[in-house]
């Protein structure tokens, strides 16, 4: 008798008895606890599906958490009265996101910049990176509530699963872009940082090739400082073997190298943040 027949037959109704089942594989199979609770080292190994079933895990609940920041805004301010005049929420919405997106590149504008001069520095100081992010989130949530303020009040004319499709499945779907617009956000004002994981390992080739050079130039050397190379952690190729390469960007890098999970266990591993 499998699982699914042995719940049916202590009185558990079919539909629990199968959403229980299917829980219960999701935990054997995805361990969503280990997934979440993971640091940079152990993302650092993760293969690329289970990184993206994380990431897509992520991005599920922050998706739900900004709808449901919004929608109660929107529930709680009454904004449906209003909202439901489409050219009126149309028109709030569109300086809105008008605003938000001149704030947005400017914002992104300034962490890239590498400049040094009194404007860059004033925007770069931590109280106008708070100020700038509050601005931006503003207009975002001024958008996201006029627009749901205009759905609240659209399903309060519906009835069935029209109004639950309106209420919850269509707010849902305009609510995936926010992780992706935050995350920008998130590291301008360092909530959060991404971290690179590298070894310090000796290439042999590349030292004799310098020594080599650097006597024929008649050039002292330093032999520890020269065998010394980065090779950051890119990601895992299989079960039994890891990408390595001599830049944390994949795209960057000028020399890439494969090893075995087994050679990283007594090898010490450093952290550093992301640039």
């Amino acid at each position: 008798m499998d699982v699914f027949s042995l719940l049916k037959s202590i009185g558990i109704p079919g539909s629990v008895a199968a959403g229980g089942v299917l829980i219960y594989l999701f935990v054997v199979t995805f361990r969503p606890i280990t997934l979440l609770s993971a640091n940079a080292f152990e993302k650092k190994l993760f293969s690329k599906e289970k990184l993206f079933l994380l990431m897509s895990w992520q991005h599920f609940w922050q998706t739900m958490l900004w709808m449901c920041v919004f929608l109660s805004f929107t529930i709680s301010l009454n904004v449906q009265k209003w909202a439901i005049n489409q050219k009126l929420s149309s028109t709030v919405g569109s300086i809105a996101i008008v605003v938000g997106e001149l704030i947005f590149f400017l914002i992104l504008a300034v962490k890239d910049s590498k400049k040094e001069n009194s404007k860059w520095n004033i925007l770069k100081s931590k109280p106008m990176k708070i100020v700038l992010s509050i601005l931006f989130i503003l207009c975002l949530g001024v958008f996201y509530i006029s627009f749901d303020g205009f759905i609240v009040g659209s399903a309060l004319q519906e009835k069935g699963w029209n109004k639950f499709i309106l209420l919850l499945i269509f707010p849902f779907f305009i609510s995936l872009p926010i992780p992706f617009l935050m995350k920008p956000i998130s590291r301008f004002i360092e909530w959060s940082k991404e971290m690179n994981i590298y070894i310090i390992s000796v290439n042999e080739d590349r030292q004799q090739e310098e020594v080599t050079q650097d006597v024929q130039n008649d050039v002292p050397t330093d032999v520890d400082d020269k065998k010394r190379v980065h090779w950051y952690i890119l990601h895992p190729i299989n079960k039994e073997f890891i990408l390595l390469g001599n830049n944390a960007n994949r795209k960057l890098c000028t020399e890439t190298k494969i090893i075995k999970f087994e050679e990283l266990c007594d090898t010490t591993m450093f952290i550093e943040e992301k640039k």
